[in-house]
This record gives C-alpha cells, sequence and structure tokens, in this order.
C-alpha cells in the first residue's frame, strides 16, 4: 500500500489494521555512468513496495534525504546537510505516527546511510515519542538467501557500489534506465590507495573514493535481469521477514514506554 495512493480513510484503516509503515531510505548519487542517480532509491522503494503487498504494510512517499557527503562532488548528487537528514527523519517519522502508525521501519537502500540509521535509532530514544522506530537495510539477508544468490551466479563476486548486484537489480526493476555500453568496466577495479587505513580498521569518509575514484566498485559485466530478479526476491522475502517480526513484537514498544519513563524520573 502507498501512502500517497491511499485516501485519508485508507490509511487510518491501515493504520488500525497493520500498524507498520516503511519509510524507505534512498539518495541520488552517481553510480558509474551506466546506472541512474535514482538507482538506490528505486532498489529500496521497490523491494519495500513488493514486500508490503506480500505482508501488508504502508510505503511512506519517495524520500531521498541520506547521508552522501562522500558522492557531493559527483554531478547529480543531492546532498543535504546532516542536521536537516537527522531533523527531516525526525519530523517525518513524528508525522507517520501522528497519522496512526506507531511502528515505524527505517530500511535504507544506501550503503552510506549504516552510520546513519544506528545513530538516529540512538538519537530517538528518550526524547518520549510514543512510537517505536526500527532500523534495517535492503542488503542485510540471511546466509540461507544469500547463497541462494551466489549459487545462480555460480560464486560471481556480487560488487560493490554499482556493481554486480546493483546493476542486475536495475536490470530488472528499470532496464530502461540501464546503460551497460557507457561504462569501462575496469573503473571498477580497486585502487587501492587506502589499504593502508584498512588493513589496520581505521576508518575515514573518503576511505572508499580512495578506491574507486570512478564510484563504481566491482564487475558489472555478467549482470542479467534474471539474476536481478533472484536478487529482488531474496530482498523481499528478507523484508517480509522483517515486517512480520516487528507486527508481532511486544517487546520494543514496551521497552520504548519504559525507558521514556525511567528517563523522566531516573529516580
Amino acid at each position: 500500500m502507498l501512502w500517497e495512493e491511499m485516501t485519508s480513510k485508507d490509511i487510518k484503516e491501515a493504520a488500525a489494521t497493520h500498524g507498520v509503515c516503511i519509510l524507505p531510505l534512498g539518495i541520488h548519487e552517481k553510480h558509474g555512468n551506466h546506472l541512474p542517480v535514482g538507482t538506490d532509491m528505486y532498489i529500496v522503494r521497490s523491494v519495500a513496495c513488493k514486500a508490503a503487498e506480500l505482508e501488508p504494510a504502508v510505503v511512506f512517499p519517495h524520500y531521498y534525504y541520506s547521508q552522501g557527503s562522500e558522492c557531493q562532488h559527483y554531478v547529480g548528487c543531492i546532498c543535504a546537510s546532516h542536521e536537516l537528514i537527522i531533523a527531516s527523519m525526525q519530523e517525518m517519522c513524528d508525522e507517520i505516527a501522528r497519522n496512526g502508525f506507531k511502528k515505524i521501519l527505517i530500511m535504507s537502500g544506501h550503503g552510506g546511510n549504516w552510520g546513519l540509521i544506528g545513530f538516529f535509532a540512538h538519537k530517538i530514544l528518550g526524547t518520549g515519542r510514543d512510537y517505536t522506530v526500527y532500523t534495517s537495510t535492503v542488503f542485510d539477508i540471511n546466509e540461507e538467501r544469500q547463497k541462494r544468490i551466489m549459487d545462480f551466479a555460480d560464486g560471481k563476486e556480487m560488487g560493490d557500489h554499482a556493481g554486480l548486484s546493483e546493476t542486475a537489480l536495475m536490470m530488472h526493476i528499470r532496464p530502461d534506465l540501464v546503460h551497460l555500453d557507457r561504462q569501462n568496466p575496469e573503473e571498477g577495479n580497486a585502487l587501492g590507495r587506502t589499504k593502508h587505513l584498512r588493513d589496520v580498521k581505521i576508518f575515514s569518509g573518503l576511505n572508499w573514493y580512495g578506491d574507486f575514484p570512478g564510484h563504481i566498485g566491482g564487475d558489472f559485466t555478467p549482470a542479467t535481469p534474471e539474476l536481478g530478479k533472484v536478487i529482488f526476491d531474496e530482498f523481499v522475502g528478507q523484508a517480509c521477514d522483517v515486517i512480520k517480526t516487528i507486527k508481532s513484537d511486544e517487546a520494543l514498544p514496551a521497552f520504548f514506554k519504559e525507558y521514556n519513563n525511567f528517563t523522566r524520573n531516573p529516580m
């Protein structure tokens, strides 16, 4: 169920019946020269929409305020400030909850959001909100699902940003936006310019850029729509499991309520 396509009455009934709203986080950033800047947004929203059909939930409208500092030097990137991103996410969650959804799943389709959604999950603690926030990413699937993908791909490396996995997914979701002939595959080879840092577990915001200045990681050339469908189906299956678990979860909402009470009066 798509928020923007529902009537006011539909949303009220869905909130009372299902109680879960998914906020899919994408971004607009360079994905090599062969994929659209909205790749992450297309992937995460497509997965969320299909999962919400199978395990009923409401999907929030297209959203692309994500952490993208490491890619703002590329044309096409929409890079809002971190202050605005966090504030906007908070207000969107507040609005979702004000409309009756007390369980909100923030589902990210952008690798640069790993730190962001974790930070937000901590930031919301102690704010006294009357709703519960859950976070996940479309890429974080269980080992069984990962094995089925790897078996179909004959063990090929799925690649990183704009690599085999994302290219195959877009060939399945929006093949009209994929232009393989525009990208030199060799740009997906890691340059290793920050290996000395990674070897001793040092992180910086430009580690990835040091290896992949073309903003593409891995060999995308074996990508096919068929592989994309296999990956998509496994992502959707995992998302359905997540939604189902959130629906039945009574522990975290109770923890939120208890925590909020204690922060108001720790004595």
